[in-house]
């Protein structure tokens, strides 16, 4: 389309004369300068702002996380105040500052400061740090539990608490008011100083023992027996009841049968050897404690009957017999008899052809036992001579015959019925001192009830000399 002049005038106004080269050029360098000073400058700085702060209360040494802007990307001269209170540790980014509440804080504005712009403030409340009065029991094992009381322990319910265990090991307690807490020693907790921290801030340390869990034996009773014997385990650490638990005899297992937390009692088992005893408790084994595993001396504790002829059938009971009759015996009054049944509690033997009254004696693996009487009808001791013949009061007689018995046991001599001290005794011998008091008369050995007497008579008392003759 052809604009006219007349167009153009109604249109834009008043016409413009046509600029000359020079003129635009001078005019487009202008425009040019203007927008890039002006595209070039940059806003004003608005200053740090805090936006949101966490937490708003605690103790000196509580960790406060402080997010918001223009704090600039280090700290360089920058501050941070609580009620005026410069901190001394920050971890500063342009957004998140970490600070601790430095000591000597009061309540009041928390203020970031930045290239001399402050921010606004943001309310904090410092509450009293943290004080441990008491810990209950002062000392325990890894798991076991413990009581602190004291206060300040919730920053007034407002924060959890953590108690710290040397070496800087945290625990989250069981239970937490403001001046109770509850806490079980964690794993790796060694002996020292335990503190209470709330938000980072700590109270006071008091000493706390860590004492050792693992299973440790401090006596055996006794320290040695045979197998079957009932050894008692006095220690601790072996937990309330057995469980998977095991006690080993020098690497071989036994069968406990009673259990707690300090005592054990189990039988020697079988196959055990002389080494030592072992408590395994969770996997965790105690100290070694040496036990000798030897024979136990056989013990006769009846026989029926008590009395009989020879070949009468005579069961003897007792321990320690030997499962087997092996080179172990039976003796009647020094005789040996042949068993015709042999078990480590019962033997069945016949009276032996030339047995006498007196003591019955089983002897397993080289050890005797103890002696029990038993009474053959029509015989006992016999006393065939005394010497010397004469003595003074208070002088060793030697009274020589038969059957008396390996041992005295309760068998007695009496001088004309005054009972003597029996200073040696065989089957065949007897050594007995003249009691005070003797006269003359009849010199008296009764062994199992039997007695059989010799004579004796005495000189005139101002020689106090006594004369013994045996009896026939």
């Amino acid at each position: 389309m052809k604009l006219t002049a007349a167009y153009c005038k109604a249109s834009f106004g008043p016409h413009v004369p046509a600029m000359g080269l020079l003129e635009r050029r001078a005019i487009a360098s202008a425009v040019f300068l203007v927008l890039f000073f002006v595209g070039s400058v940059a806003p004003a700085f608005a200053g740090p702002s805090i936006a949101v702060m966490t937490p708003q209360t605690g103790p000196a040494g509580t960790l406060v996380e402080i997010i918001g802007s223009g704090f600039g990307a280090s700290q360089g001269t920058s501050t941070v105040t609580f009620n005026g209170t410069s901190v001394t540790w920050v971890s500063w980014s342009s957004t998140t500052l970490s600070v601790q509440v430095p000591a000597g804080a009061t309540s009041g504005n928390v203020v970031v400061k930045v290239g001399g712009v402050s921010s606004g403030g943001k309310s904090f409340t410092v509450s009293p740090s943290p004080v441990i009065t008491g810990v209950s029991p002062t000392s325990g094992a890894v798991g076991a539990t413990l009581t602190i009381t004291g206060s300040n322990f919730t920053a007034g319910g407002t924060q959890t608490p953590q108690v710290v265990f040397n070496p800087e090991l945290y625990a989250s307690p069981i239970t937490s008011t403001d001046t109770s807490i509850t806490v079980a020693v964690p794993a790796g907790a060694t002996t020292g100083d335990l503190v209470v921290s709330v938000g980072g801030g700590n109270s006071n340390g008091v000493l706390f023992t860590v004492t050792s869990s693992d299973p440790s034996i401090s006596s055996l009773s006794p320290g040695g027996g045979a197998v079957g014997t009932a050894v008692t385990i006095t220690g601790a650490n072996f937990g309330s009841s057995r469980g998977t638990s095991t006690v080993t005899f020098n690497g071989t297992a036994g069968t406990p049968t009673n259990w707690s937390g300090s005592s054990i009692t189990v039988p020697v088992p079988t196959g055990a050897t002389t080494g030592n005893v072992l408590v395994t408790v969770g996997g965790v084994v105690s100290n070694p404690y040496g036990f000798e595993v030897g024979t136990a001396a056989p013990n006769i504790t009846s026989i029926s009957p008590t009395s009989g002829a020879v070949s009468t059938s005579v069961t003897i009971k007792g321990t320690a017999f030997g499962s087997t009759q092996g080179s172990n015996t039976v003796t009647f009054n020094g005789v040996s008899s042949v068993p015709t049944s042999w078990s480590a509690t019962q033997i069945k033997v016949p009276a032996p052809t030339g047995a006498t009254s007196g003591s019955v004696v089983v002897t397993a693996s080289g050890t005797v036992s103890n002696s029990v009487s038993f009474t053959v009808p029509g015989t006992g001791p016999s006393i065939t001579s005394l010497s010397p013949s004469s003595a003074p009061l208070g002088a060793s007689v030697t009274i020589t015959g038969t059957n008396f018995d390996a041992t005295q046991g309760t068998s007695t001599v009496k001088f004309n019925g005054v009972a003597a001290t029996a200073t040696g005794w065989s089957p065949t011998s007897i050594v007995a001192t003249v009691p005070s008091g003797a006269t003359s008369g009849n010199v008296v050995v009764t062994v199992s009830g039997t007695a059989r007497v010799g004579s004796a008579s005495l000189l005139p008392r101002t020689s106090r000399i006594c004369r013994l003759a045996p009896g026939l």
